[in-house]
């Protein structure tokens, strides 16, 4: 997964991210929003979305998640979830997937 937009420039805001997902975020180069948006322009052409990405995206730096942190955050990302849902912000499907994602 990788960043674009202004807060992909900030490793340290970034950081919190990846502990949230679990996942490494890579964070590009050219962190510009419309970035993300000419990788998707390229690709509604002939070429696939990950060969557009491969060659048009150049990382700076990967930001590897902290297990230690990921696992302080998952009970309170539940609740948002659950949250969510209740209110009817978050459609049941979204959220049994966002439920699987976080190994439960």
């Amino acid at each position: 997964m990788t960043l674009t937009g202004g807060g992909a420039r900030s490793r340290y805001w970034c950081q919190p991210r990846a502990d949230a997902l679990a996942r490494p975020l890579g964070l590009p180069d050219n962190a510009e929003a419309a970035l993300g948006m000419a990788v998707l322009a390229r690709a509604g052409t002939t070429t696939p979305l990950g060969a557009a990405a491969r060659d048009m995206v150049r990382l700076r730096t990967v930001v590897e998640p902290r297990p230690d942190h990921t696992l302080r955050l998952l009970e309170s990302h539940l609740k948002l979830v659950d949250a969510l849902e209740e209110r009817g912000w978050l459609p049941p499907a979204v959220a049994r997937h966002a439920r699987r994602s976080a190994h439960l």
